[in-house]
């Protein structure tokens, strides 16, 4: 899990404005689950790491370049699209509602999430 969901949010970053930084996203993604896979809470982990501020501040739900991107994989791995709706107009990402939810932002065609994801 920890894996898929690196690639889901480096290949989103990929598809936006934060492409130069998707290696950064791909961390994000892949630290997300630390705490689960560890048993210890995030902050303590991440206590220990030399990570980013921004995916710090990501990780533990404060403002940063890079939340609004994570809100987007969140929702969709849950299900919750209403809320990933919402967490796409925050992100910038346009929102198709013909299906199975593509995506498109500022002009870059990214086919879907799910193919995005790797899930097609």
């Amino acid at each position: 899990m920890p894996l898929v969901r690196a690639r889901f949010c480096e290949l989103l970053a990929e598809a936006t404005d934060l492409e130069p930084v998707s290696g950064d996203m791909f961390l994000l993604g892949l630290l997300s689950l630390l705490d689960a896979m560890l048993n210890m809470p995030l902050q303590k982990i991440l206590a220990g790491l030399p990570v980013d501020e921004e995916i710090r501040n990501a990780l533990n739900g404060r403002p940063s370049r890079f939340r609004s991107l994570f809100e987007v994989v969140l929702d969709y791995e849950t299900g919750t699209w209403e809320q990933l709706e919402q967490s796409c107009h925050a992100a910038g990402i346009k929102f198709l509602n013909d299906g199975f939810r593509p995506i498109q932002r500022r002009g870059t065609n990214c086919s879907s999430c799910s193919q995005v994801a790797g899930f097609s």
